[in-house]
């Protein structure tokens, strides 16, 4: 299980399933998503991606996004375009 995230500019933190879990249910909730769809969305993305990191000490913060957008690209694609037009809008990428 992962144990350490290594951020963008080189720092590293704690690996936080909340964290994972709140940021892919604000997309969700971005793209419109509500109720019973909200919830599956995000319950599978988060699975998918823990999945991912299952045997992984340690991991870049761009390798747990390019999971989720990987997953939600293929699962909802609503939810991918918010994620990225948050990114595009807050972050700069």
């Amino acid at each position: 299980m992962t144990k350490e995230v290594v951020k963008r500019h080189g720092g590293t933190e704690k690996f936080d399933k909340d964290k994972l879990r709140k940021a892919i249910k604000g997309a969700a909730e971005e793209a419109g998503l509500m109720g019973e769809k909200l919830k599956e969305v995000v319950d599978d993305t988060v699975s998918e991606v823990m999945e991912f990191l299952s045997d992984k000490e340690r991991v870049h913060s761009a390798a747990i996004r390019d999971a989720i957008l990987m997953h939600l690209d293929k699962a909802e694609t609503a939810v991918a375009k918010a994620w990225r037009q948050h990114e595009s809008e807050y972050k700069g990428r």
